[in-house]
């Protein structure tokens, strides 16, 4: 029941704020400069031996970052698990195949929904079809995770409270990269985090999104210009493409191709 989860968020706002809690030690998330230059090494080798092209007219580096409207980020792709292994996102992949046909709109799914709503209609939570789903999914005693590692009404009044607090710091100061992730050189970021936006590329050089659903739903919402994405993954086709602009081809591109954020930052050759 929704007052099952009005409790639960009685009971997390009760807590004393200096409350005595039992901590539990914990590697901090953020590496040191050392472990960085070790990962980011790593991450580098790890793409060259797979991919090559990592300094080539077309590179391929997976610390590339490209400002992106998002607006232009509409759909996500049917089943990203298949062609997006887990364990490896920290790399740029390029995929042939039909992984990017017949993608879904971003706001189909009951989460982005729940954002809109939250953010766009100032909908209490609770009263969201997302969160009303989950409890009674948990009421039902069905073990979890969902949303986050959320297995009880606690967890996820507390994951609401962050998500709000999300809100909060994008409306108050804009779209900041998540913790442990920073901008060197331009347009190359020295980290990786998971909730850091990233998106595909399919064949004609449409963005889909992989990563970062909250991040990239507030951005929507709160109308923001221009965000930091990683592109995690290139149909093979729109990498020949890529492949190709560098070295001139087409002679006379389109508007769009000449304005593309995966295009503008590679180096041209000029044809005559």
């Amino acid at each position: 029941r929704v007052d099952d989860l009005d409790g639960s968020r009685r009971r997390l706002q009760a807590r004393a704020p200096g409350a005595a809690r039992p901590r539990r030690r914990r590697r901090s998330a953020v590496l040191s400069s050392t472990e960085r230059l070790f990962r980011r090494r790593s991450l580098l080798r790890a793409q060259s031996v797979r991919y090559g092209d990592l300094e080539g007219p077309a590179e391929l580096d997976p610390f590339r970052v490209i400002w992106v409207h998002p607006d232009l980020i509409r759909s996500v792709p049917q089943n990203k698990h298949a062609f997006y292994p887990k364990e490896d996102r920290e790399l740029t992949h390029v995929v042939a195949g039909f992984w990017d046909s017949e993608p879904v709109d971003f706001w189909s799914s009951p989460l982005a929904n729940a954002l809109r709503d939250r953010f766009l209609l100032q909908t209490p939570w609770e009263e969201t079809d997302f969160i009303q789903q989950l409890v009674v999914r948990i009421n039902r005693g069905e073990p979890g995770p969902f949303w986050h590692g959320c297995r009880s009404l606690d967890d996820i009044v507390a994951r609401c409270v962050k998500v709000d607090a999300l809100h909060r710091s994008i409306a108050n100061d804009g779209y900041r990269t998540p913790r442990g992730v920073s901008w060197g050189v331009p347009g190359v970021a020295k980290g990786f985090s998971p909730s850091a936006i990233s998106v595909a590329v399919d064949r004609v050089g449409n963005f889909l999104h992989l990563n970062g659903r909250h991040r990239l739903a507030i951005c929507k919402v709160l109308r923001i210009d221009l965000i930091p994405v990683r592109v995690g993954v290139r149909h093979r086709d729109w990498q020949t493409l890529r492949r190709d602009w560098t070295m001139g081809t087409p002679q006379h591109p389109s508007d769009r191709l000449l304005q593309h954020p995966d295009l503008t930052y590679l180096t041209r050759r000029s044809l005559k």
